[in-house]
């Protein structure tokens, strides 16, 4: 049985459709939303701070003393002075330093910094000027004036570079003592009375002690005899003369 196809200009009824067009609600107007795309506003992104991390040390033994310019990695690791160690003022010490291959020609000059602050030291004096790198020593003679600075520290220097340089480990010099000594004086007061000693005296007594007697020499009887014999001779030697 071949399909009859329904004409398309026939309207659809339904009993919700004509119910619809009956009832008096179709005649109240309906409001239809329009929807308007409204761009959603956006937070500026927060940046959080970047992390920085510390300037690693140009040395692994050793603080920079001075921050303004960084010494070159690998050149003339600085052995003596230790770090913070103390020297005499006016006495010899050994410089001690590790002599790299890349480093061992030519020359070194070796000034001395210092400052009340690690990061605030100046040039005080030169030491040498032209030590052979690749001696890696060199023996100062520490003035006497030195020791009114909190923080010293020495600056080695290439001389076939000058840009090339390294640092000391921070350390103390200890000033000379005074050995002057103070001499006090007591002064005079020419108002005061000197105070009397007594004194003891001896008191001799009264009586004297009898002094025995001496002989003189004429009163001894062997005096008298000779000068009678001499006059008894002296009497013969004229009578015998006179005859």
């Amino acid at each position: 049985m071949p399909c009859q196809s329904r004409p398309l200009n026939r309207p659809l009824t339904s009993p919700l459709l004509s119910f619809l067009s009956s009832s008096p609600l179709t005649s109240i107007p309906i409001p239809i939303p329009i929807l308007i795309h409204q761009p959603a506003t956006r937070k500026p992104p927060s940046y959080a701070p970047a992390l920085t991390s510390p300037t690693p040390h140009p040395h692994p033994l050793v603080t920079p003393l001075v921050t303004a310019n960084n010494p070159t990695p690998g050149f003339d690791p600085v052995i003596r002075p230790r770090a913070h160690e103390a020297i005499p003022a006016g006495s010899l010490f050994t410089i001690v330093w590790d002599t790299p291959a890349a480093y061992a020609a030519g020359s070194l000059a070796i000034s001395l910094i210092g400052g009340d602050r690690q990061d605030a030291q100046e040039t005080i004096a030169n030491l040498t000027e032209a030590v052979p790198n690749a001696v890696g020593r060199y023996t100062w003679s520490v003035s006497p004036t030195l020791g009114n600075k909190r923080v010293y520290g020495l600056v080695l220097r290439w001389s076939k570079d000058t840009s090339v340089f390294q640092y000391s480990n921070p350390f103390h010099i200890m000033p000379v003592k005074s050995t002057t000594t103070t001499t006090t004086t007591a002064a005079t007061n020419s108002s005061r009375v000197p105070e009397r000693t007594p004194v003891a005296v001896a008191m001799s007594s009264t009586k004297s002690s009898p002094v025995p007697a001496r002989h003189t020499s004429d009163s001894s009887p062997s005096v008298i005899v000779g000068q009678k014999m001499l006059a008894l001779l002296v009497v013969m030697v004229v009578i015998i003369v006179g005859v």
